[in-house]
């Protein structure tokens, strides 16, 4: 199991923002590897996430729980500077999440792939 804290963007002006205009995912010395988003959106919806005025890549994760098993990480973007990319919302619970690259290959490490590592968020700030 691999821990990890991650930014909280809990309304709409953090989901607009994200990191932009930020030096690194953890633009506030905390220790954070990324940033959980959970958009009020419906099944079918398309999420577009955009990396203007972001200088760094990223990782997208759309997490959706699966009962019986947690929350799955059911599709991985790999995001550049200055493009946009759009993700299928595929249930109400889901919820995205966006790593730095170098903790998603040291969590890729722990398993043979996303899915089969557990991350435990060990914060939200």
């Amino acid at each position: 199991m691999v821990d990890a804290k991650l930014y909280y963007a809990d309304t709409p002006s953090k989901w607009a923002e994200g990191y932009m205009f930020k030096n690194s995912t953890d633009f506030l010395n905390i220790g954070a590897v990324g940033m959980l988003f959970r958009l009020p959106v419906t099944p079918g919806s398309t999420v577009i996430f955009t990396m203007r005025n972001v200088a760094f890549p990223l990782y997208l994760l759309r997490i959706s729980p699966i009962e019986g098993v947690g929350d799955v990480a059911k599709e991985i973007v790999y995001m550049e500077p200055e493009k946009n990319y759009s993700v299928t919302v595929e249930t109400p619970d889901d919820y995205f999440i966006e790593l730095d690259p170098a903790f998603f290959s040291y969590v890729k490490k722990m398993g043979t792939d996303m899915n089969s590592t557990l991350i435990r968020i060990a914060g939200t700030c």
